[in-house]
């Protein structure tokens, strides 16, 4: 079974990205991101390179903020 990494980072107040950890799945990743606090975040595919983000908001809530940017 061939499964897809993605890794994913925090994006700070200046857009810098933090590479924080890597997972195989979205769910996972998105589970992992609610404890991480408020904030930014980007989940990127390493297969396919596509970026997604994600805010995750003081309640821990997680909304999908945008595709990669154009």
């Amino acid at each position: 079974m061939i499964t897809t990494q993605l890794d994913v980072f925090r994006i700070d107040e200046n857009k810098v990205r933090r590479w924080l950890f890597k997972t195989n799945s979205l769910f996972d990743a998105l589970s992992i991101l609610r404890g991480k606090g408020p904030g930014t975040y980007l989940i990127m595919s390493e297969k396919t390179r596509r970026e997604r983000f994600y805010v995750v908001h003081g309640d821990g809530n997680v909304t999908f903020l945008q595709n990669e940017p154009n």
